[in-house]
């Protein structure tokens, strides 16, 4: 920590996609302002999201023996995300006897006014506000000096591949879509259309929470020359994300992460979405592809949920992409018509802006 200066805490999430949020947040105010951040990592007891649904400020739903220390000196900066750190989170501020500035990234549970900033993204559809940040991506760690070290890092394994090289991020179920063997099957023939187009060579990495059978299918399908990293728990050191999207020509993403859709937007490179569904259940608006679609018990409840219960316990990933559409550097697999634009589009530093006010007093 710079000394005398602020103290600021990562809260991080039980979600990967929200804590690089949360460290790409803290990144961008240490490289603006020269303020260092300490990482708290928190493991939840059974009842932690029960807490969070009855929007009560407590820390009774942290395991404090397997979790960071959380106590004083309280921050004065919290940074967090996700509906079971939103508990701890309110907690700590009220501790601090208000004076922690809260910043919660996403979608919260409680009023705008129980945080000094929300930061969220459209497909939570929260309402404008003076202390909420719409931005049209979710803040990511990528920017030309972890790109340029991840290109350090993997030319020697990754530049023997023939150019142009196609990234491909693969994800898994989120909401009422998720990736499974028709998704696979019409995926691995998209790309092999791209490949005629492009030439050259294809890298897929999945992630987490990708099927593993739909995973090794996608593999079995697509021809070489290729890469494909596979998922799994064990092996997350040795995983080429970075280097993909560093050393691909365009990029071709899984429409069901907007988290990966942002990294691959903040590379300036061309990037075009897959879409899981098809027919009613797909997710671009014109276009769709016909023939089956993966569902699963958790996909059909979700819809069902969506469609019988409060509209804020789900979310429209479409707005997300319409947003990106926007910016015309993102187009759909399988468009005629190719991406335009080659701009960086980062939301990390305009947010880092609005926080370094915060901080200084000045809200709104």
């Amino acid at each position: 920590m710079s000394t005398g200066g602020p103290r600021v805490w990562a809260l991080l999430s039980y979600r990967a996609g929200e804590s690089s949020q949360i460290l790409g947040l803290a990144e961008a105010l240490r490289e603006l302002s020269g303020i260092d951040f300490e990482e708290k990592r928190i493991h939840p007891r059974p009842w932690r999201f029960a807490i969070s649904l009855a929007r009560l400020p407590s820390s009774c739903g942290v395991d404090r023996r397997r979790s960071s220390p959380i106590a004083e000196p309280w921050p004065d900066l919290l940074i967090s995300a996700g509906a079971k750190n939103e508990p701890v989170a309110r907690w700590i501020k009220a501790r601090s006897g208000g004076r922690t500035k809260l910043v919660f990234l996403g979608r919260t549970w409680c009023p705008p006014e129980t945080f000094d900033l929300v930061v969220t993204t459209p497909q939570y559809r929260l309402p404008e506000h003076p202390r909420i940040l719409h931005n049209p991506v979710t803040i990511t760690r990528i920017g030309p000096e972890r790109l340029a070290e991840a290109r350090r890092s993997w030319t020697d394994r990754l530049g023997v591949l023939p150019e142009p090289r196609l990234a491909v991020l693969v994800g898994g179920r989120s909401g009422g879509w998720c990736f499974g063997r028709h998704a696979a099957r019409r995926l691995a023939a998209d790309l092999e259309t791209e490949r005629a187009r492009l030439g050259g060579s294809i890298m897929v990495t999945t992630s987490s929470r990708t099927d593993p059978a739909a995973a090794e299918l996608l593999d079995r399908l697509i021809a070489e020359p290729k890469v494909v990293h596979l998922w799994h728990r064990d092996r997350r050191e040795d995983n080429p994300y970075f280097g993909f999207l560093a050393l691909a020509e365009e990029i071709v993403v899984t429409g069901d992460s907007i988290a990966m859709l942002s990294e691959a937007l903040a590379t300036g490179l061309p990037v075009r979405a897959f879409d899981l569904g098809t027919g009613k259940l797909a997710m671009r608006r014109r276009g769709a592809a016909t023939g089956p679609c993966d569902q699963t018990v958790a996909t059909r409840a979700y819809r069902l949920m969506c469609a019988l219960g409060p509209r804020r316990l789900g979310r429209d990933l479409r707005l997300a992409h319409d947003r990106m559409l926007e910016t015309r550097q993102l187009k759909w697999l399988g468009d005629e018509d190719y991406p335009e634009t080659c701009i960086a589009i980062d939301a990390r530093r305009d947010t880092a802006l609005r926080v370094l006010a915060l901080l200084h007093g000045v809200e709104g």
